[in-house]
């Protein structure tokens, strides 16, 4: 955790198993970069303001503040009563706090600093937005900095693939660097056994990620064969003498935004069929409201030729009709949703280890998605040993699913 306070890269994110003090270090360093820095322009945020507020500020105030806000000796206040919308330090810095449901109030705001909490839980885009918000412009320090923490999730899960191209610092909390769980010398705290303890009763993915510290896929994942290492290539690139397929899931409703139930967007998959009959999806199209043309012309306008087929959701007539006037031919995909994911499953990976679906990396929703989209755990027909697919995290998965099964 120390390393932090001589690390002034502008993108650090501390990742670990439950209770090994991620919050707490990073929340620490924020307060002191506010006590260090006049006039300094902090921003706090998580998906949800309630998480926050209910997380993170409660660590803040209960165990990083010498005395709570509102105490007279407190050099920090907090405006808002028992909901916060920030605090303000005595040499004129603040904090505010937000959620990714109620952006407006720091999407055009300028930072110093920003904190993430439990950053796994947002998607890309808006990290990147936020990232956005601290490039200097705030003018109160030469180091603007986002830090973050977070848990393991899936393996492919942005966050590693960032880090892996260089682009954010990431560090590794254990149970060790947690000096409420383990003294100095390394020995095991009367707190620490009694945690340990309690971990040690975690089952499934929840102990892989909350005890080991690993990232893997979650629990009734669908596609849990698929692997981001042999799955994922830069070799999947574009090839302009090979066949180009579509698969298309109609949708247009934003819903609660990315990974929400009502999350709906329209989804392309763009692939070559290679000369062995397995296929490269080197592009994907993943946007909401928007109409079907306005999809179809975007697309189109991409520096790749029309598609031999398109194999699209069988229910989307206005928008098989708008391939039509664009002279693309295609087909309603219409089969049994577990028949179609049996054959994905092959083409991921066949019972004798080949992998006949490559995916080029810059199909970070699709990848996403694979390893997102899981078995809903309550579903009735579980019972009859073919449990229903979650309407979550479905869209590219449906998109290739359509695709796949016309090439069983």
């Amino acid at each position: 955790m120390a390393k932090l306070y001589g690390n002034y890269a502008h993108e650090i994110i501390l990742s670990g198993p439950f209770q090994t003090g991620k919050t707490f270090g990073v929340i620490a360093w924020f307060h002191w970069r506010m006590c260090q820095t006049h006039n300094a322009k902090g921003l706090w945020v998580r998906k949800t303001y309630n998480s926050l507020i209910g997380s993170a500020c409660e660590t803040y105030e209960r165990k990083i503040l010498p005395f709570p806000p509102g105490h007279p000796d407190s050099r920090v206040r907090a405006f808002g009563g028992e909901r916060p919308q920030k605090y303000l330090y005595s040499n004129g810095s603040e904090i505010v706090l937000g959620g990714l449901d109620k952006p407006e109030k720091f999407l055009s705001a300028e930072f110093d600093y920003i904190y993430i909490n439990q950053v796994e839980e947002i998607p890309q885009a808006a990290y990147e937005m936020l990232t956005g918000r601290a490039t200097g412009r705030a003018g109160n320090t030469d180091s603007p900095q986002i830090l973050g923490d977070c848990n393991p999730s899936y393996p492919g899960h942005w966050i590693l693939a960032r880090h892996s191209a260089g682009m954010l610092e990431f560090y590794e909390q254990l149970h060790e660097h947690n000096p409420t769980l383990y003294d100095d010398a390394g020995t095991i705290t009367a707190l620490g056994q009694a945690t340990m303890i309690n971990l040690e009763k975690l089952t499934g993915v929840r102990r892989q990620r909350g005890l080991e510290g690993l990232w893997v896929a979650a629990e009734g994942a669908i596609y849990d064969n698929f692997s981001y290492s042999e799955n994922v290539t830069e070799a999947a690139d574009y090839n302009p003498d090979w066949p180009v397929y579509w698969g298309v899931d109609d949708g247009y409703a934003e819903g609660g935004g990315l990974g929400t139930p009502g999350h709906h967007p329209r989804a392309f998959v763009l692939a070559n069929q290679r000369p062995d009959g397995g296929f490269n999806v080197f592009a994907e199209y993943y946007r909401t409201l928007q109409l079907p043309e306005a999809s179809i012309q975007e697309v189109l306008s991409w520096p790749y030729h029309e598609p031999d087929l398109a194999l699209v959701d069988s229910s989307a007539a206005e928008l098989r009709r708008r391939l039509v006037d664009n002279n693309i031919f295609n087909g309603a995909a219409s089969h049994r949703v577990a028949d179609g994911i049996k054959v994905v499953r092959r083409f991921i990976c066949d019972g004798s280890g080949q992998r006949l679906l490559h995916i080029h990396p810059r199909c970070v929703n699709l990848i996403r998605e694979l390893q997102s989209y899981r078995y809903d755990e309550h579903s009735k027909m579980s019972e009859a040993g073919e449990p229903k697919p979650l309407k979550l995290d479905d869209h590219l998965p449906d998109a290739t699913r359509y695709l796949l099964f016309n090439f069983r």
